[in-house]
């Protein structure tokens, strides 16, 4: 397929294996990528669908393609929470605070997230999920979680977060006197980043942790880099280091550092502590956007892709107070931006 522009929108595979010298050799996330990206390449949306499919699983000739099945779908928490109320109830209590029975934590994270932000009103809210209490049981909720000392530490909630988890890091930070980098372009920022993934890393029982399970040093000091990097806006080419001999698995994962690990998931870690602790850093957004400059931050906003908006930076250099919005980029830029480039740019 490299190198090939198909006219086409959709391409079908039959099976999901490229053969290789007899041996069948699965397409790589990378491989589904550029099949996407040679399907519709003469067509002016640029981006197709690659559809694979394994040949293998088709055996019966007589399949019904038009089979009528149904499913019912509830959309709420009843069942979960009538089948695992005893372990909701000595979760939120604080009786087993770290039980395996995960649909049970799910759902006791979100009754405590719930009633620390509604207060009084808690109860309704809940109700319109399926998680319905006695009036003393849920008392007894709220007299635990409004009287603990611990979730003053907790002034933002953060969906899908047990706010004890976010006060029990707090407490650790400040116990442990944690340095908390702030600006992207101070000169330990890189170091200071490292040593919090690697700080992180090591807290048991934590949702944070789970994010970066005991990286080493060496791997936490690549992503503090890349990170970076990222956020002062170098371009992809130039923060992933392509080997001469590099396989589709290894792109795969050097993308993957950089859209995974880096824009999602340490802002995903960082951001429920800076916001508790009430920081002001733009720092997080600009890990998980990629962009800083106010101009770049606005054209983000408004729907351009990353390395499009670095194309535009390069052209207009320093004097960038112009833009704001993409009709302003259209109206002076089109004539110096590639044509795939003015395709990405939103209309408004």
């Amino acid at each position: 397929m490299q190198g090939v522009n198909l006219p086409a929108k959709y391409i079908i595979a039959k099976n999901p294996y490229l053969e290789t010298r007899g041996k069948k050799a699965r397409l790589s996330c990378y491989d589904f990528g550029n099949l996407r990206g040679r399907a519709g390449r003469l067509m002016k949306d640029f981006v197709g669908i690659a559809i694979i499919i394994d040949e293998e699983a088709f055996e019966d000739s007589d399949i019904d393609l038009f089979k009528s099945a149904e499913k019912e779908i509830r959309p709420s928490y009843s069942d979960k929470f009538c089948s695992n109320e005893d372990d909701i109830v000595d979760i939120v209590m604080g009786a087993d605070p770290h039980t395996e029975n995960k649909p049970a934590n799910e759902i006791a994270t979100l009754i405590k997230n719930a009633i620390m932000t509604y207060g009084d009103k808690a109860k309704l809210k809940l109700e319109r999920y399926g998680i319905e209490f006695d009036d003393s049981v849920f008392d007894s909720i709220c007299s635990r979680i409004v009287g603990s000392s611990d979730l003053t530490l907790v002034s933002n909630p953060i969906s899908r977060i047990d706010p004890f988890e976010i006060a029990r890091i707090i407490k650790c930070i400040k116990k442990d006197r944690i340095y908390l980098p702030t600006n992207i372009w101070s000169s330990d920022f890189v170091e200071s980043l490292k040593s919090l993934l690697v700080w992180f890393s090591k807290q048991n029982y934590s949702p944070f942790a789970k994010e970066f399970p005991r990286i080493s040093d060496k791997y936490a000091y690549s992503l503090a880099i890349t990170a970076s990097k990222w956020g002062r806006e170098v371009p992809l080419r130039e923060i992933i280091s392509w080997k001469q001999d590099a396989t589709p698995d290894d792109i795969d994962d050097n993308i993957s550092k950089v859209l995974d690990h880096v824009a999602y998931r340490i802002p995903k870690v960082l951001y429920p502590i800076y916001s508790n602790l009430d920081i002001e850093t733009n720092f997080i957004s600009s890990i998980e956007t990629g962009v800083s400059t106010p101009a770049a931050v606005k054209l983000v906003e408004s729907g351009v892709p990353r390395e499009v908006i670095l194309s535009i930076m390069q052209i207009t250099g320093k004097s960038d107070s112009w833009i704001t919005s993409t009709k302003d980029v259209k109206s002076r830029l089109a004539g110096r931006l590639n044509r795939w480039e003015v395709i990405q740019l939103p209309e408004e």
